[in-house]
């Protein structure tokens, strides 16, 4: 039996969905994190999928070589994958109001390019003779629902949780580029796959510097960027407030600053104070919302109290 037909159905699903997440990621911090940002990119998404399997659909139907189809429509997806976090980054940093509708497009683009593979890859999976039509059909859907399921997973729980979101975009969009390598590889002289593959390669070494550039691009411009905490949950930027101390940003939105003192006083902690004066000594305090933590940080150092 030919695996190849399922593998590159699995490998559209996977890198289909992976770049989901990583948009979802993005597009959400780029916005601050709003409920909206969801739906929005699962629209744009949804219509680029129904865009890229109208065109698979007409490739499968021609005289031409379809895994050569397949492989050039897989390393472009690559470099595009690579690209636009990039373009939408410059776009987001240099003219804001474009920054929905530039989303948008790249969400739907990336999401048509992985859509094309599918059809394909089910014309060269499945049987269309003789008892075995249904059979061979449900295997290409099975791989493409494994692949689908699987790419969250890895993308989500595994990568974001060890890498920047930059670099996932990299890994991914290299996948990508090497999955349409792969299909080039028996339909192509070996130069051309050896200079496809250093491109690649290429490619993600200048994707992998400045692991966390990208998210300057889209962050609020609060000032000098200290720091930048990316793991799975989400994205901590924290940005040099001087004398004042440091604003902490949790998914691109205000959360607080790092001040302990009561004259500076640039995160309101004189509210705190007034706990003081309303009972002497509090044993049991409630706190509602952690914050950064300046605020606990000061009622543990109030005498008496036993539980927070």
């Amino acid at each position: 039996m030919n695996r190849a037909p399922h593998l590159l159905s699995f490998a559209a699903g996977f890198l289909s969905l992976s770049q989901e997440i990583l948009w979802i990621r993005l597009f959400g911090f780029a916005n601050e994190s709003v409920p909206q940002a969801l739906s929005f990119v699962l629209a744009a998404y949804l219509l680029g999928i129904a865009l890229g399997a109208r065109i698979g659909k007409e490739a499968s139907t021609g005289t031409r070589n379809l895994w050569v189809v397949s492989g050039l429509v897989l390393t472009a997806s690559g470099v595009f994958d690579l690209a636009s976090p990039w373009l939408y980054g410059v776009v987001a940093h240099s003219a804001e109001n474009w920054q929905k509708a530039c989303g948008g497009l790249l969400v739907m683009s990336t999401a048509a390019l992985k859509a094309v593979v599918f059809p394909i890859a089910h014309h060269l999976g499945s049987d269309q003779t003789g008892d075995r039509v249904g059979r061979s059909m449900s295997r290409v859907y099975a791989f493409n629902i494994a692949g689908s399921a699987l790419g969250p997973v890895v993308t989500g729980f595994v990568l974001l949780d060890v890498l920047t979101t930059q670099q996932c975009f990299a890994v991914v969009a290299v996948l990508g580029f090497f999955a349409g390598v792969l299909c080039l590889f028996k339909c192509w002289p070996a130069w051309r796959i050896a200079a496809l593959g250093m491109a690649g390669i290429a490619l993600c070494g200048l994707a992998w510097a400045l692991p966390d550039r990208l998210i300057h691009l889209v962050a609020t411009d609060a000032g000098t960027i200290k720091r930048i905490v990316e793991t799975r949950h989400g994205i901590v930027t924290i940005y040099d407030g001087g004398q004042s101390g440091d604003a902490v940003y949790g998914g691109n939105v205000y959360d607080g600053r790092a001040n302990l003192d009561p004259v500076v006083n640039s995160n309101g902690i004189d509210r705190l104070l007034i706990l003081s004066a309303l009972q002497e000594r509090p044993r049991r305090v409630l706190m509602i919302g952690l914050s950064i933590g300046s605020w606990l940080k000061l009622v543990t150092a109030f005498p008496g109290v036993e539980q927070i």
